[in-house]
């Protein structure tokens, strides 16, 4: 199969970037999470259109290995080949995703801090977010430097994708709290609304515009 050989593919050049990785590496780890999810998840998959490559980036995003991908698109580093394809891949799955329909979504911020966007809003500037900004539709752990809360565009005019309909994290794990994880497409744009500073996590307030 067409789709299998480009999975292959995909897998070889990231052991080809990654080739001093031991089991808990970045292709070796992913891959074996894909093998287990894969057939469990197929006919949603399908239903969506999604290949196995772009799961694979999906289940980086979801767990462990998410900063290969954000960081670089949030401090403009240079990066490898296999992580561009991670990202060409993830922009294709968002076009697939169903855009949210939640009203408010939210985020804990540990790559800006809370005078990052201070200094926006005293500027009057907005927040653009180079990455794929990571949120959920549930408000929980709070332990990050910055609480960001996001009102997105309504009437599907949103930049977010409910990517937990495909595959929802800690979902299959016992004890854990599926982390309905919602993500922006690359380079969506926000108004800073509001700062409060006095809890011990400030919060930012943010609309999607």
């Amino acid at each position: 199969m067409e789709q299998e050989k480009e999975y292959n593919d995909f897998i070889a050049l990231g052991r080809k970037c990654y080739p001093k990785q031991d089991n808990r590496g970045i292709t070796n780890f992913n891959s074996e999470v894909l093998a287990n999810i894969y057939p469990k998840k197929k006919d949603i998959l399908d239903s969506y259109g999604v290949t196995k490559c772009e799961l694979f980036v999906l289940i980086m995003l979801e767990g462990f290995f998410s900063e290969c991908i954000q960081r670089p698109l949030v401090f403009g580093l240079k990066t490898n080949s296999f992580i561009e394809r991670c990202i060409s891949y993830f922009d294709s799955l968002l076009s697939k995703a169903p855009k949210t329909s939640s009203i408010v979504l939210y985020r804990q911020d540990h790559f800006n801090s809370v005078e990052y966007y201070k200094e926006l809003y005293n500027k009057g500037k907005h927040y653009i977010c180079s990455s794929f900004l990571t949120a959920s539709t549930d408000d929980y752990d709070n332990s990050r430097s910055v609480k960001l809360v996001i009102n997105p565009k309504l009437d599907g005019k949103t930049k977010a994708h409910d990517v937990y309909r495909i595959m929802n994290h800690g979902e299959d794990i016992k004890g854990a709290i599926p982390e309905n994880q919602v993500n922006f497409e690359r380079n969506a744009e926000f108004e800073i609304t509001g700062i409060d500073a006095k809890p011990n996590i400030p919060v930012v307030y943010l609309n999607e515009i």
